[in-house]
């Protein structure tokens, strides 16, 4: 039983592969990470989200399963509430991400391939001008990843029931990070069963072993959604929208259209470095490398089905999956969909001269240091944060969260622990000290009950164009940027002011 061997294309070099690995697969992730840290003011509604979350770690939330808020959870209890820690969570995930996408290339096809492909793997969006964003996406694909790797892992390995258990459990945490794993996962499913066709018995055991540590891992929150009639997937089904063909056709084009923004960066490098390659082989005289090493033609069928599985068979399905069922195709879909796509680029196009690192590194660094100066081009306008839609990393996070704690205090000398809000709201609690408690409603933060808020007290934190309650006292709109105050974007502020009054001190509304 085996998977699509190493083809010895080029000699190991440990030193140089552990550079590439370190500078392009780690060290840049953190690196865009720290940059974009610097330079946002405040933190992506998804990174919020979780930190509203992570007041209560439950089975399942109403919009999504709860991986991603345990491991945020996790780091509090480590280290305490920071509003830096989903960013840091972020760029850990990403860098594992990249470390095992690395990893497999080197065990599917061998070093030089996985060199290549964890350059152009940098150059995707997701794991670069947007790899601060911590939400179900970014922890989806760091299973993903360990879930092939175990699986690579377990059906070429003698001692291969650890690696059997570890996929199992694995896939039962992709699946908690969110329900677009059960397409992956299946098609991991068939890609392993055609590719090792022979060994039936074998692998009927190593998918029973799989199949048990998966339930252990999942059923808890398929409990969970049971007895809660499936919060998730009622959510997910009204948010999405249906249409005709025309529809069908349009969203799928837009979906493409988006995905090719999101992979512009390596496409471009693509791009320059053919376009070096010609230069570099007119003036020497060189030639692109196309001889076939031996045994190299035995092992391409195998390859071709593990790349079908990883990224031709996705695609693929959910293409026909929104023409049959008229679904619209979200965006962010594309993020784990495309995640293996720099694996294919770097095996097809393996004999091409323009492809070697000598060309594509620097390529690859320049790119990403136009990347790094638009990024503080773009942040450093002072009116960003005026734009139509929300810009929620340009927020004034710190100056917002100070403003709305000094005007709970000249309300009440009561603590302030709960703010009710959305995003601003969330975004006011994350770059507090105190971390309150964050309600939006009933369905969202149940876990904060009417009599902790009759109690307490709470500070409304809402935009511009949210209605607050007849019960509200004490109301200002706080402008996002001073320099427009009057005509500018702002938020609200207004109490709900405890039962009691604290420290003697009765509550005053000015």
């Amino acid at each position: 039983m085996s998977a699509a061997p190493a083809l010895n294309l080029t000699k190991n070099r440990v030193w140089y592969s552990k550079t590439i690995v370190g500078l392009f697969g780690v060290l840049l992730v953190f690196a865009w990470v720290a940059w974009t840290t610097f330079w946002d003011a405040g933190l992506y509604g998804d990174n919020v989200e979780q930190f509203v979350w992570v007041h209560s770690l439950q089975w399942g939330y109403y919009k999504h399963p709860p991986m991603p808020t345990w491991l945020l959870g996790a780091a509090i209890q480590l280290v305490g509430p920071h509003n830096w820690l989903t960013n840091a969570l972020a760029a850990i995930c990403f860098a594992i991400t990249g470390w095992l996408t690395w990893l497999i290339a080197r065990h599917l096809f061998n070093e030089k391939v996985a060199n290549t492909a964890i350059v152009l793997w940098t150059l995707q969006q997701c794991f670069s001008l947007s790899a601060q964003i911590y939400n179900h996406n970014t922890v989806l694909v760091m299973f993903m990843t360990a879930v092939v790797y175990t699986a690579l892992r377990a059906v070429s390995g003698k001692t291969h029931i650890g690696w059997w258990l570890g996929t199992g459990v694995f896939a039962g945490c992709a699946m908690l990070s969110k329900y677009q794993a059960a397409l992956p996962l299946f098609v991991l499913f068939i890609t392993i069963c055609i590719a090792n066709r022979p060994s039936r018995r074998p692998l009927a055991r190593g998918f029973a072993l799989a199949g048990v540590s998966f339930i252990i891992v999942f059923s808890p929150h398929l409990y969970w959604a049971v007895v809660n009639n499936f919060p998730t997937l009622r959510y997910a089904s009204a948010a999405i929208e249906t249409g005709g063909l025309m529809k069908r056709l349009a969203w799928i084009a837009t979906f493409f259209v988006n995905q090719i923004r999101m992979v512009l960066p390596l496409l471009l490098a693509l791009g320059f470095s053919f376009a070096a390659s010609r230069i570099w082989s007119r003036s020497t005289d060189a030639r692109p490398e196309n001889s076939e090493e031996s045994g190299e033609l035995q092992h391409m069928h195998q390859a071709s089905i593990w790349l079908w599985g990883l990224v031709g068979a996705p695609v693929l399905i959910l293409v026909a999956t929104s023409l049959i069922s008229g679904s619209q195709l979200r965006n962010h879909w594309g993020v784990q969909v495309f995640q293996f796509l720099p694996l294919w680029v770097a095996w097809h196009y393996r004999r091409v001269a323009a492809l070697k690192l000598t060309i594509l590194i620097p390529i690859a660094i320049a790119i990403h240091a136009v990347g790094f100066t638009y990024y503080a081009i773009k942040q450093s306008d002072p009116d960003a944060v005026q734009a139509e839609r929300r810009a929620d990393s340009a927020y004034p996070a710190r100056e917002m969260a100070n403003a709305a704690l000094a005007h709970w205090k000249l309300q009440t000398s009561c603590p302030l622990k709960i703010i009710a809000g959305d995003f601003e709201a969330g975004l006011a609690s994350a770059f507090m000290n105190e971390f309150p408690l964050v309600y939006s409603g009933p369905e969202a933060t149940p876990w904060v009950k009417p009599e902790q808020i009759r109690q307490n007290g709470m500070l409304y934190l809402v935009d511009m164009n949210s209605s607050l309650p007849s019960d509200a006292t004490a109301i200002k709109k706080w402008f996002l940027n001073p320099a427009k105050a009057g005509n500018g974007k702002y938020v609200q502020f207004a109490a709900k002011l405890p039962a009691s009054p604290c420290n003697g001190r009765l509550p005053t509304v000015p």
